[in-house]
């Protein structure tokens, strides 16, 4: 059976040899952080994800379905010196067959950098732009979650990237008839090694959820649950014509549910995963292998958690999975990136194989309209 299921695996990624994934290599230019630096202008910054994601799934862990549609983040930006910009528009969400939009949401930063370190207030960098491993942080949330709004902290040095991040996700006002929501994280990077031929690293993650509140007046039960986890990786660097990088990456992820009452499927799991990939600029095909005991995850793919979508009767406390991943992602004009992927699970426990495949068209593009003199002293 597993060899039937590795020969269909083999053939679907060989039919979805043009793919894009939604987890970005961490040196796309679409997970840059770096920031114009002007005084007295106005720019304008449009921002348009368009996709379409088909997730051909029959196990009993995960529903199957497709995603079909586009957001929109037209946005103003002002910067008042080289450090310090303020920017703000709308971000609008739709699905194609629905005729309203799902989200039309106001935007706003406050965006102080300085030297090698940004602070965001307001709309901060989520998602793909945390780096956090799929297990804990389902990039497809990039499409249908892509608003997080707080505080951030990002630090981007030559051996080191920092993200520290709160984003509040339900406010309350007193007698509210709901609790708040906020989930906070740290995905720290640091590299041991890093030269032209090598790199070596031991990332580190950690996202907190927690509901709960002290002026509502819901009758449900406070909740805070975690997950953490350590890395380590080993990248070679090549200079082969259509292979310029070959890496292997170890991932060791927990989860707990630190609540007063526990009403999680599990109170704590854990979660092993392995990863071999070969890269070219940025495209990749991967190959891993997770492991897992009654692992949940605040917002990582389903795929790798111990919970089941379906029902009561389906839930996994022992998850072990087989998977091939191909991302192809291609410049076809200045800030507009064309993309297609090919994802494939195989779970070893009973031999069911899964796929998915999906393109993207991402344009990211920023324009000055005007700049002003200084105001006389």
């Amino acid at each position: 059976m597993f060899i039937r299921a590795l020969f269909i695996s083999i053939l679907l990624l060989i039919a979805t040899a043009r793919a894009h994934g939604f987890s970005f290599p961490i040196n796309h230019p679409l997970l840059n952080n770096s920031y114009v630096k002007d005084s007295n202008a106005l720019y304008f910054n449009f921002y348009n994800a368009n996709f379409l994601w088909n997730n051909e799934f029959f196990n009993d862990v995960v529903n199957g379905y497709t995603l079909i549609g586009y957001f929109l983040t037209p946005e103003f930006q002002y910067h008042i010196s080289p450090n310090i910009k303020i920017q703000g528009g709308l971000h609008l969400l739709k699905y194609t067959g629905i005729n309203d939009f799902t989200q039309i949401v106001p935007t706003y930063s406050a965006i102080y950098t300085h030297n090698d370190f940004a602070l965001i207030m307001g709309k901060i960098k989520g998602t793909i732009n945390h780096r956090l491993p799929e297990p804990l942080l389902f990039s497809e949330r990039y499409f249908t979650n892509h608003l997080e709004n707080g505080v951030q902290y990002l630090l981007n040095k030559e051996k080191l990237q920092l993200d520290l991040w709160l984003d509040w996700q339900s406010f309350i006002f007193p007698m509210d008839n709901k609790q708040e929501e906020l989930v906070a994280g740290l995905s720290v990077r640091p590299w041991l090694i890093k030269n032209e031929n090598w790199e070596m690293g031991t990332p580190v993650w950690l996202l907190t959820g927690h509901r709960g509140g002290q002026i509502d007046t819901s009758s449900a039960n406070m909740k805070t649950a975690m997950n953490y986890g350590v890395g380590f990786f080993l990248q070679k660097n090549l200079s082969y014509r259509f292979l310029d990088k070959m890496s292997f990456e170890t991932q060791f992820l927990g989860f707990s549910d630190n609540s007063p009452t526990v009403e999680s499927l599990y109170e704590k799991g854990t979660g092993w995963m392995n990863q071999i990939s070969l890269g070219y600029r940025d495209n990749y095909f991967r190959a891993s292998y997770w492991h897992s005991h009654q692992f949940l995850s605040l917002m990582g793919h389903p795929m790798y958690q111990s919970y089941s979508e379906k029902g009561e009767g389906f839930h996994q406390a022992h998850r072990e999975l087989l998977s091939f991943h191909l991302f192809y992602s291609k410049s076809i004009h200045k800030s507009i990136y064309l993309g297609f992927m090919g994802d494939t699970y195989i779970d070893l426990n009973n031999g069911d194989v899964d796929y998915s495949m999906g393109m993207t068209l991402i344009i990211k593009h920023l324009g000055l309209i005007k700049r002003f003199k200084p105001a006389a002293k």
